[in-house]
């Protein structure tokens, strides 16, 4: 029993050990005034202000704002790259074509694309959900391709036998056996997405829709530091939730692809 306890408390808060000492150092140098009061906030403080605002409910509604929007955007980015890697796949004149232009535009940093985003689709929401959709395109659509490239060719050759269509093989054996990459691939797309999701509601938001990038540059700008580092740890607690999500997914999927092996 003693056991069986010390490996839930293990997993429970040996992740967390760094972060809690960190938080317990932090609120030491705030209390002992070794920080800046202008600039930083006791994690204490910090909390106390987030319940505040989160019974307001203000601060839910800029959330829930910023979840729709880079919940769209990935999911738009992550099935544009699934059919541009299929198409490429099986149509070798595109793939010749398309694909050195792809491999240019991926390293290019994704703030280089918003002046000429604006200039198309201005500052609205789908200025926002296109950044944080192309970004997510991009990187999941290369790492998708030359993972599918990577297949062993006896799986297709057997397909071949079978008389097994091109969609078939895609749903059958190249996704399957590209998915552990694409769901790598997909967590840096996400995490990525955040910081493009953060820059665009900052460089362009209306008050009521600002979405979470919005309410903490806001909060800097006016000097709310215990509002700016309440958005921020909110911003923190649901990039982890979202992380974890795909990795669960990730860890299932590759039990399933083990099994499948055997």
């Amino acid at each position: 029993m003693r056991k069986k306890h010390f490996i839930i408390m293990n997993k429970i808060f040996v992740p967390f050990a760094i972060p809690i000492m960190l938080l317990i150092v932090w609120e030491i140098l705030v209390d002992f005034d070794l920080l800046d009061n202008t600039k930083s906030a006791s994690p204490s403080a910090i909390l106390l202000t987030l319940y505040t605002l989160l019974l307001e409910g203000d601060i839910l509604l800029q959330t829930l704002y910023s979840i729709m929007r880079l919940f769209s955007g990935v999911a738009v980015g992550f099935l544009f790259s699934m059919l541009s890697s299929y198409i490429l796949y099986n149509h070798k004149t595109l793939d010749r074509f398309i694909s050195p232009s792809l491999q240019f535009f991926a390293p290019i940093p994704i703030i280089i694309w918003i002046p000429p985003v604006i200039m198309m689709l201005g500052g609205g929401e789908l200025f926002k959900i296109f950044l944080i959709g192309l970004s997510t395109f991009l990187l999941i659509h290369i790492s998708a391709y030359n993972s599918m490239k990577e297949v062993n060719k006896e799986y297709l050759e057997l397909s071949d036998i079978y008389e097994k269509s091109k969609k078939q093989k895609f749903l059958h054996i190249l996704f399957p056996y590209s998915l552990s990459v694409i769901l790598t691939t997909l967590r840096i797309s996400v995490a990525i997405a955040w910081i493009v999701l953060f820059i665009t509601e900052y460089s362009s938001a209306s008050q009521n829709e600002g979405g979470l990038g919005y309410f903490i540059s806001y909060a800097r700008q006016m000097g709310f530091v215990e509002k700016q580092f309440s958005g921020v740890l909110i911003l923190g607690i649901l990039s982890y939730i979202v992380d974890s999500i795909i990795k669960n997914i990730q860890n299932r999927s590759n039990v399933w692809m083990n099994l499948e092996l055997n």
